[in-house]
């Protein structure tokens, strides 16, 4: 979160807080694994006619 301008407003305003919140997102980091996760690309096709057009299939 670090540069984002809500977080450095509000982390500005109390070092508690911000002890207390970098504690616990140092915590979380070393005690969770994270993982991305990515869907596989939809082939586009493009339909042979307008009556098969779904837009739903390409969002």
């Amino acid at each position: 979160m670090d540069g984002n301008q809500f977080y450095e407003k509000f982390m500005e305003n109390s070092e508690e807080c911000k002890k207390n919140i970098h504690d616990y997102v140092t915590f979380y980091l070393q005690t969770h694994k994270i993982v991305e996760i990515s869907k596989p690309k939809k082939e586009f096709k493009v339909p042979d006619s307008i009556e098969d057009f779904n837009i739903l299939d390409f969002v």
